[in-house]
């Protein structure tokens, strides 16, 4: 071997494997890509059984449960309040539109404003769904963001779930939301310990636990919730009139 043959081969062995780091580093970021892609998926919520409720039935509670600090604390509302909870991110998009836009017309036609509580992943594919709650003067809030029940999943769940929640609502409508309703334990005598350490987790991202009663138990001061569906339009339009 001469000694030019040396030199080449020398620089030959110096020289970096540059293709191979970056097939490496493509492939981590792919499989990272669907991994997240496959935990967000929405999906129709299987039913949970609740455990025994951990909140004392004798102590007064309100809308609002501030889970930051201890003890918990709750905070009163609006008699008039109405929460529109969309449950299933599965529903055909264009009925979830049409039900959006019927409770939306009840809500003018009385002069009242709502909540929606709606899944990122609902959001994200059915913009109109923001809109719709925003043109009618209604708060957003969320719910999660695959329609997974977040009182099943481990923290680290949850804030993935939440987070990318609040960049579906930054991209869509420029605000994010601080209210959270937990689907499977709407109510404060629902709220077992898994809902509870859900409800904490969020609690340490900001938000707020809301919880309420079905539309024709409401009472002054708790939030009525009616799912969004067929016959959603017709069940907050007879709360509006009990409540007149």
């Amino acid at each position: 071997m001469t000694s030019r043959q040396r030199r080449r081969a020398r620089a030959s062995d110096r020289r970096p494997a540059t293709p191979w780091v970056l097939l490496v580093v493509l492939l981590a970021g792919l499989a990272v890509s669907l991994t997240i892609d496959a935990l967000l998926t929405p999906v129709t919520p299987d039913p949970r059984t609740p455990g025994p409720p951990v909140l004392d039935p004798a102590q007064p509670t309100g809308p609002l449960a501030d889970l930051a600090g201890t003890p918990l604390r709750w905070a009163q509302g609006d008699p008039s309040t109405v929460g529109i909870a969309v449950v299933d991110p599965g529903l055909d998009g264009r009925a979830l539109d049409r039900h959006a836009h019927a409770v939306a017309d009840v809500l003018d036609r009385h002069g009242v404003g709502a909540t929606w509580f709606v899944p990122g992943g609902a959001l994200r594919s059915r913009p109109a769904l923001a809109r719709t709650a925003r043109r009618h003067g209604g708060e957003l809030g969320v719910t999660g963001y695959s329609g997974r029940d977040l009182a099943s999943l481990p923290a680290w769940r949850v804030r993935v779930e939440l987070s990318t929640t609040q960049a579906v609502l930054a991209a869509r409508t420029g605000t994010t939301a601080s209210l959270l309703l937990l689907p499977s334990a709407p109510r404060a005598d629902t709220i077992d310990a898994d809902a509870f350490r859900a409800a904490r987790t969020a609690a340490g991202l900001g938000y707020g636990l809301v919880v309420g009663v079905a539309p024709d138990e409401a009472t002054g001061g708790q939030v009525a919730l009616v799912v969004l569906g067929p016959g959603a339009a017709e069940g907050v339009e007879a709360l509006l009139v009990r409540a007149s």
